[in-house]
């Protein structure tokens, strides 16, 4: 699912929200006892199926990798196995797309870094030695006296804060990575590792919410020697690499660089008379800040970066139609990208790790490959051609299904209706929530007649908008479905991975959507389009969004992050405030804040009552507006 259509409407990071699922060993055991015969087999096909695109092999599946290219050819091969059409665009199954790819430095005489000492010469830095710009910040220019501002951290509800009593307005800032007590039990911060704080997406708000001009990144020791042995230099000194701390923000950037431990350390013995390690290890054990003014020391940097295109392709079948419905398609898709190692769209930022993306989407992928194996083996009279879609680069802002709804393998005045599969995973309670169910005069009916089988618990929202490819389509005048298990703590993080698949929930998710797209491409008469009011899901019009990041925190919903000049911080949230109560809401979890704030749009004024140090509160907040 896509981050950034979801973060346009609330702008809402979700930690901490509760998972009750079974381990994959108690999933095994419950398929066992509940299926068989046929079902069983499927469930069989798609547990190896999302088991494979959520491995270790494949690492994330990110856009413009070999493993996303070896993925998209095992459901190329396995769409022909079924004896799908696939030679559908110069004689193959791929219908190519160019995309925004990694960030690589640009022209080297525009990075540099130069440091000048009171009563010394310059020290000028070498690119890739003492130096790297990252694509955390920005391409620019900055000159500026240098502050240390310790991890770079301001959360008041640990009472710690890196920035207090420290005017760092116009400055450029030297920010340590990670967090003071990462991982330990007594962490004021947080028992989680790493806490928001420790994000670099974290530092970077700080840094500008007060006033810098500029940042220096430098690895914590730990970091510095894992480095050391991932690239096999073995030195205690190794830096980030350009795309290490992610991409940061669209709009939120300053000229960013990673600078080597060694030149800090002499920065900061000459103007504060300790090494940058005495200075990281007597923070971590006494949890007190310490940072200060570099006095006579300022900094030169220029940071250029570029931004490679790649090729990604979205991976196409047909089952054609017969009858007097063949020239008509039904078109079913799920995407098969996801975050690679990282970086874009990751909300895990500064973590190089597999983001595995089982749920999102390997599970929609695998329920793609069932749905198209059962419908092949279906003969009728009259059917519409099927169309089986694997999208790519849908992370990245639905940039593979809207690629395909400007060049359409076939006539979109033709295409009754597009069904969507996106994180089907984690059927929790039983809920199903299907989207667009108000595109298509009798789509409310017919999956609530095809639920008097499956027995979902259905949360229906009849919009065609929302985070994923059916967007696209909708946006055509194309009838949509979408479904969808719902958000969880693990999305967009290396933890979304098979051991929380609920692997029944999802064989019965594909039969149903086996069954509805079989109604509606034998149906005689198609759909016919209604556009939809704005409810709970993402909106097209004054879609708003209060600008926090939330965890749940000792059953409090509690702001980790404000943005800087967002609604939020313009109302005077902070950081550590609990929202109690919202209007006439009671807020007891991440969802109900998402909930109310769905049911709202930009320009609205809400009434907040938040907790802040234990103390009752009452905020007036004017909604922001994306259009």
């Amino acid at each position: 699912m896509n981050i950034y259509a979801r973060l346009s409407t609330v702008l809402l990071i979700f930690v901490g929200l509760p998972v009750a699922l079974s381990s994959a060993e108690e999933l095994s055991q419950q398929r066992m006892q509940s299926l068989q015969g046929s079902d069983l087999e499927a469930a069989e096909r798609i547990d190896r199926d999302i088991r494979y695109f959520a491995s270790e092999e494949l690492k994330g599946r990110g856009v413009g990798t070999p493993e996303i290219a070896q993925a998209a050819e095992f459901i190329a091969k396995r769409f022909a196995s079924l004896g799908l059409r696939t030679e559908l665009i110069d004689s193959q199954p791929f219908q190519s797309l160019a995309v925004d790819s990694t960030i690589t430095v640009g022209d080297p005489a525009k990075n540099h870094v130069q440091i000048d000492r009171q009563g010394a010469g310059p020290l000028n830095l070498q690119l890739g030695k003492t130096f790297n710009p990252l694509a955390l910040g920005s391409s620019g220019q900055v000159q500026a006296p240098l502050a240390f501002v310790g991890y770079g951290i301001t959360a008041p509800q640990a009472n710690y804060d890196d920035y207090a009593g420290l005017d760092v307005q116009g400055k450029i800032v030297i920010v340590l990575r990670k967090e003071p007590r990462l991982g330990e039990p007594n962490n004021p911060l947080g028992k989680t590792s790493p806490t928001p704080a420790a994000y670099f997406s974290t530092k970077m708000s700080g840094a500008i919410a007060h006033g810098a001009v500029g940042v220096i990144v430098v690895n914590d020791h730990a970091s510095a020697i894992e480095l050391g042995k991932q690239d096999d230099s073995n030195t205690e000194d190794a830096l980030l690499e350009v795309t290490d701390a992610g991409n940061g923000s669209a709009d939120k950037k300053l000229p960013t660089v990673c600078v080597s431990r060694a030149v800090i350390d002499g920065l900061l013995q000459q103007s504060m008379g300790r090494s940058l390690l005495d200075i990281e290890q007597s923070i971590d054990r006494d949890f007190r800040p310490i940072s200060g003014l570099l006095p006579g020391v300022t900094a030169s940097i220029q940071t250029d970066l570029q931004t490679d295109k790649v090729m990604a392709r979205n991976v196409i079948a047909e089952l054609p139609g017969s009858g007097s419905l063949a020239e008509e398609t039904v078109i079913v898709g799920a995407h098969y990208d996801h975050v690679g190692m990282g970086g874009i769209g990751s909300l895990a930022p500064g973590t190089i790790a597999v983001h595995n993306g089982a749920d999102d989407n390997a599970s929609g992928t695998a329920a793609l490959l069932e749905i198209a194996r059962q419908l092949s083996q279906s003969q009728e009279p009259q059917r519409r051609r099927i169309v089986f879609i694997a999208f790519t680069g849908e992370e990245r802002g639905l940039l593979g299904s809207a690629h395909y709804v400007r060049n359409p393998r076939f006539g979109l005045e033709q295409t009754v209706a597009m069904l969507n599969l996106d994180m089907v995973g984690r059927l929790k309670g039983n809920v199903l929530s299907v989207y667009g169910t108000g595109t298509a005069e009798n789509f409310d009916a017919l999956i609530r007649q095809l639920n008097e089988k499956s027995q979902f618990s259905l949360d229906i929202d009849p919009s065609g908008y929302g985070p994923s490819d059916h967007q696209s389509f909708y946006e055509k005048d194309i009838p949509v479905l979408h479904f969808f298990t719902g958000l969880h703590n693990d999305y967009h993080r290396p933890s979304d991975d098979f051991d929380k698949i609920n692997l029944i929930g999802l064989t019965r998710i594909t039969d149903m959507v086996t069954e509805a797209t079989r109604e509606i491409a034998t149906e005689s008469q198609r759909p016919v389009f209604q556009t939809t009011r704005r409810g709970k899901g993402i909106r097209k019009q004054k879609t708003a969004f209060l600008g926090v990041q939330l965890r749940m925190s000792d059953d409090r919903v509690t702001i980790v992050q404000v943005v800087p000049d967002g609604p939020a911080a313009q109302a005077g949230l902070m950081v550590g405030d609990a929202l109690i109560q919202a209007g006439d809401q009671n807020l007891t979890s991440i969802q109900t804040v998402l909930d109310y704030l769905a049911g709202h749009v930009g320009g609205e004024t809400l009434e907040f009552q938040v907790l802040r140090q234990g103390q009752p509160r009452s905020v007036k907040a004017i909604l922001g507006e994306k259009k």
